[in-house]
Order: structure tokens, then sequence, then C-alpha cells
């Protein structure tokens, strides 16, 4: 069974295996997160990943050399296109998690463009749901951070019914 929490705050701060962020393929940087994680670990993951060659879709999970200020012991970075479906890119950090035999994650409610929107809550709730329904073998807690009230709140809706 999965446990989903969905939270508001600094989502460097929440504790997990592993923390999900998206990436370009091109290794451009996508946002805010990108920022939150060098604040707390420095060139620690971005450092390993623009060192990589990466795939649409195909998710890298990156572990630092030493420890850091996060909350969270690894990076998984997904790196899509910007017209990509947010139900894959979503999907694709989960089922690497799982792969990896992560036990917790932390995911940002995933968007395209500078604010969260009916649709990205709605994806994030879809791929999430998907994914439990898979019957993972060790993935066992799925935190979603929404710095967004009413999106905090649809998706506390959404996960409690179940």
């Amino acid at each position: 069974m999965v446990l989903v929490n969905v939270l508001s705050g600094d989502i460097t701060e929440v504790e997990a295996g592993a923390l999900i962020a998206t990436i370009r393929p091109d290794g451009t940087r996508t946002g805010l997160l990108d920022q939150q994680i060098e604040e707390c670990a420095g060139a620690l993951y971005h450092s390993q990943i623009e060192a990589m060659r990466l795939t649409n879709l195909e998710a890298v999970m990156v572990t630092p050399p030493r420890r850091h200020y996060g909350s969270f012991a690894c990076v998984i970075f997904v790196p899509h296109h910007p017209r990509e479906s947010l139900r894959k890119v979503i999907s694709a950090g989960l089922i690497t998690a799982n792969v990896n035999r992560l036990r917790s994650v932390v995911l940002p409610v995933v968007r395209n463009g500078l604010r969260v929107d009916d649709h990205a809550l709605k994806e994030t709730a879809l791929a999430v749901k998907s994914f439990m329904n898979s019957d993972p073998s060790h993935l066992s807690k799925i935190s979603i951070v929404v710095n967004y009230p009413r999106g905090e709140q649809y998706l506390k809706r959404v996960f409690n019914a179940m």
C-alpha cells in the first residue's frame, strides 16, 4: 500500500529517499526547484546530471558523494520536452524510484509554464493514482508539495477519498 501526503512548504525539508525534479533533455534547468536543490546541496546533483546524456522520459537517479542540508537523499531527474504529457513525466520518476528500491519520494506539482493550473493538478493526481494501482513493490510513501492553497485542497480531497 502506498501512502500519499499532500503538503505545502519547502520541498527540500521533506524527508524522502529521493526528490523528483524535471530537466530538459538538453540539460536546461526548468525552474525554482533547481534553485532550491542548489541552495541546500550546492552543485552535488547538477554537476553530475550535466555530465550525462539525457533522453526524453528516461529518468536518472543521482546520488551525491556526500551529505547536504536537504532532507532528501537522492534526486531523480526526469528529462522531458516542454509539451510532454505531465502524467508521463511524473510516472517516469515514480517508476524509477520503485525500480531503485526507494521507500519514499517527494515531488512538486509538475507544471509546464510559470504557474500551477488545474491541468497540472489533475495530471499529478492521475499519475500518482495510476502508479498506486500498479502495486509497486518498494515505494510506499509519496509526498506531493503544492504551494497553492486551492491546489493543496484539491489533492487532499482526491487522496483522502481513496
